[in-house]
C-alpha cells in the first residue's frame, strides 16, 4: 500500500503510573492525530508509531516482559486521565476512512508481539468494527515498516535496532 502522507512519531511510551510517566505531552500529540484525522478525505495518509508505543516497563509490577499482565496494563492505559484523550483521538483515527495507524515494535513494548495482546490492543483501537481494524498495521517482527509515499520509498525500523 502506498500513501499520500505519512507522519512518524517514536518512543511515546504510553503508559506508566502518575509521577511516572515518560510522555508529557497528550493535548500536543491529541492535536497531531486530528490535524491528521482531517486532511484530504480522499488521500491515504499513515500515523507511524515507530516503536515504544506504550511502555510496558512502566507499569506495576515493573517487568522486563509480563506476558500475563500485559492486557491489565493496557486497559489501564486505555483510561488512564492525564493519556486517555491520545486513546480516543486514535479510536477516531482509525474509524476514519484513508486514515492508517501503523505500530513499529520497540524495546519497551514487546508484549505487543504476543497474540492475545496485541488482539487486545486491535480490537480496543478498533472498537471491534472490522474497517477500522483493516486500517491498523502492526510491524512486529523487528524489522521495521516499509511503504511508498508518492514516489519514494521509506523505511521504519526503530532506534534499538
Amino acid at each position: 500500500m502506498s500513501y499520500e502522507e505519512i507522519c512518524v512519531v517514536s518512543d511515546l511510551h504510553l503508559g506508566g503510573l502518575p509521577g511516572f510517566q515518560i510522555f508529557q505531552c497528550p493535548k500536543e500529540l491529541e492535536g497531531l492525530i486530528g490535524m491528521l484525522k482531517e486532511r484530504d478525505a480522499k488521500s491515504r495518509v499513515a500515523l507511524v508509531v515507530n516503536g515504544d508505543f506504550v511502555d510496558f516497563l512502566a507499569e506495576k509490577p515493573a517487568s522486563y516482559f509480563d506476558p500475563y499482565g500485559a492486557t491489565r496494563k493496557l486497559d489501564r492505559m486505555f483510561t488512564d486521565t492525564k493519556q486517555r484523550g491520545v486513546w480516543n483521538a486514535l479510536r477516531k483515527f482509525v474509524a476514519t476512512p484513508n486514515r492508517h495507524l501503523v505500530v513499529v515494535l520497540g524495546n519497551h513494548d514487546v508484549e505487543l508481539a504476543l497474540p492475545s495482546v496485541r488482539e487486545h490492543l486491535l480490537n480496543w483501537l478498533s472498537r471491534g468494527k472490522d474497517a477500522a481494524r483493516g486500517r491498523i498495521r502492526l510491524a512486529l517482527n523487528g524489522t521495521g515498516w516499509s511503504t511508498r509515499v508518492g514516489s519514494a520509498r521509506v523505511l521504519c525500523v526503530h532506534g534499538n535496532e
